[in-house]
């Protein structure tokens, strides 16, 4: 059974609202996981061969996304939603991911789909677009605050 993910989320049903975070819908990604966990969920949602890695060195990698040259990402020091981050605009122009919003806890669940289905729900649902899905960029910054700062915001 194909899910139709705007019609979950109109419900407005808890349960069927979180359905969409699942692992068959969505990349998740447990808070422990490092780079190659984060790819190998991704992978899982984009077409065969248009991602690859290679690490470069224990604190480099190198990736591989469609047909363009492939990029040196430099991981020490590095959390996970600066690399998802990093990741989203290696995919980028033909994919995009967003955070699931109300998946949240020790898990991120991220909704991989081709940049034209990001635009054209985001044309036909905003509203449901912005309360529950958080770009990549958005992420990354909310998370690079201190704890304090995250306490008084949102993200």
């Amino acid at each position: 059974m194909r899910l139709d993910i705007f019609e979950e989320l109109t419900t407005g049903e808890d349960e069927r609202v979180l359905r969409v975070g699942e692992s068959d819908i969505c990349a998740v990604v447990d808070w422990r996981d490092g780079v190659t966990e984060i790819t190998e969920a991704i992978l899982d949602f984009l077409p065969s061969g248009f991602l690859s890695t290679e690490a470069v060195s224990p604190y480099e990698i190198r990736i591989h996304a469609g047909d363009r040259e492939a990029r040196v990402i430099k991981l020490q020091d590095q959390k996970q939603e600066p690399f998802i981050n990093e990741l989203n605009k290696l995919i980028n122009p033909e994919f995009e991911m967003r955070q699931f919003r109300p998946f949240d806890g020790d898990c991120i669940a991220l909704l991989v789909r081709p940049t034209s289905w990001w635009s054209e729900v985001t044309i036909q649902n905003p509203e449901l677009v912005d309360r529950y899905f958080l770009t990549t960029e958005r992420l990354a910054a909310y998370w690079s605050k201190s704890y304090l700062a995250r306490f008084f915001s949102k993200p």
